[in-house]
């Protein structure tokens, strides 16, 4: 406490420099939001229309696009860049200001993060008044402050990616009846994508996308292996890969889809036996710790009583 009152003066700095900086981060995704709002206002008077359909979707085109701008971490896969374009589309800024609006995040988490550690670790005995353990603290968390979002980012990319393939199986299926009523791949894909919007949203967002890139792209080997890439999992590479040689060699498109839905079935029931196996290894611990005890007291624990009550008479 001593540290603090001493150095009071620098922890006003501190504290001023960290609103500062989250004020104008706060500011910049506003005044983003809303030149965003004033755009669509204005295309909305010149195609009514066009802009109803867009926003009918609630953004599913939108939030997928493939435009992934320069200037991001080379350590950011696909996935995870596909992942942050969302979330940044979802908080109404344009992709061209993606860039700065990813540093200023990682910047202000720095910021917050040193902060609250030279200011939390005053209290701590350890440290005490020690000003360069204070510095070297601060120093250390802000440094895992700027690896924080990238951390987050590449969680959830992989959180909506496993949610995502385990809709693979029910959009294959709707895919089977499409084609089968006489559909083309890029119609049946965008009729499975408005079937799965409300079930599974990030797979009905991958799905309107690769339908998109269906009707732009000159392969469709091009726009299905987007779809894989994207998503990052094996059963996303076994349907492209199937779809793939389906269009290539003219095979009958439904036998395959069948037998790929099949297959994608057969291994989701697999991983839900295996992890049914795992369970009872997984129990053991918990029950030697919080159920055996209780066993114990309620079995034993008459017979320790009466113990006791001879021994004391």
């Amino acid at each position: 406490m001593g540290f603090l009152v001493t150095n009071q003066p620098g922890v006003t700095l501190l504290i001023a420099a960290l609103a500062l900086i989250w004020a104008g981060f706060v500011l910049v995704i506003y005044a983003m939001h809303i030149r965003r709002q004033a755009i669509d206002r204005r295309v909305a008077l010149v195609e009514p229309k066009k802009v109803s359909k867009v926003a009918e979707r609630n953004g599913e085109m939108e939030l997928g696009k493939p435009q992934v701008p320069s200037g991001l971490p080379g350590g950011m896969t696909e996935r995870e860049q596909h992942e942050l374009m969302r979330i940044f589309a979802r908080w109404g800024i344009p992709i061209g200001y993606a860039v700065a609006a990813y540093m200023a995040l990682r910047l202000a988490t720095v910021v917050a993060l040193a902060v609250l550690s030279y200011l939390l670790s005053s209290y701590l005995p350890a440290i005490g008044r020690n000003a360069p353990l204070h510095y070297l603290m601060s120093a250390a968390v802000g440094m895992a402050g700027w690896l924080l979002p990238h951390y987050v980012i590449q969680k959830l990319a992989a959180r909506h990616a496993a949610t995502a393939a385990r809709g693979l199986p029910e959009a294959l299926e709707l895919l089977v009846i499409c084609v089968e009523v006489g559909l083309a791949l890029e119609d049946s894909i965008k009729r499975a994508a408005q079937e799965l919007r409300h079930t599974n949203p990030y797979l009905a967002e991958e799905l309107y996308l690769t339908s998109a890139d269906l009707e732009i792209l000159p392969s469709q080997d091009q726009a299905l292996h987007n779809f894989a890439e994207r998503l990052g999992v094996p059963s996303a590479r076994s349907v492209v890969s199937t779809l793939t040689q389906t269009l290539r060699y003219g095979t009958p498109l439904v036998s395959a889809l069948r037998v790929v839905a099949a297959e994608l079935r057969n291994t989701s029931l697999l991983e839900m036996e295996e992890r049914a196996n795992k369970l009872p290894t997984l129990m053991t611990l918990p029950m030697i710790l919080f159920i055996m005890p209780t066993i114990f007291l309620v079995v034993g624990g008459p017979a320790v009583l009466r113990v006791v009550d001879i021994f004391l008479k």
